[in-house]
């Protein structure tokens, strides 16, 4: 069943978990799927499961989108710069040894 976010509706997908941000609610939702349940694309969704387009489209976090809606292509890139990353990063540079400005 080919679907598309609702307006204001943010989606990522968690290995094979669909976590979904609706700000207009002030909730993130997270729905644990089988490995290829869903496809997510950009702003457009994909499910393979019987039922599963229905009962997100009743949510209210999906709307129906026709058939024939592709599902985005673009590859995703997983940024390398992450928090806990640049936190390690710095932790890492600090040089430890007392200078002599430390003394002063």
């Amino acid at each position: 069943m080919g679907l598309r976010l609702a307006d204001g509706v943010h989606a990522v997908l968690v290995g094979s978990d669909l976590v979904l941000f609706s700000p207009r609610d002030d909730a993130y939702f997270c729905l644990p799927l089988p490995e290829g349940a869903l496809t997510l694309g950009q702003r457009s969704l994909r499910a393979e499961l019987p039922g599963l387009g229905q009962a997100l489209v009743e949510s209210g976090l999906v709307e129906a989108a026709p058939e024939a809606a592709p599902v985005c292509g673009a590859e995703l890139v997983v940024p390398s710069r992450t928090a806990r990353r640049l936190v390690d990063e710095q932790i890492r540079s600090i040089d430890r040894r007392p200078r002599l400005r430390h003394w002063r």
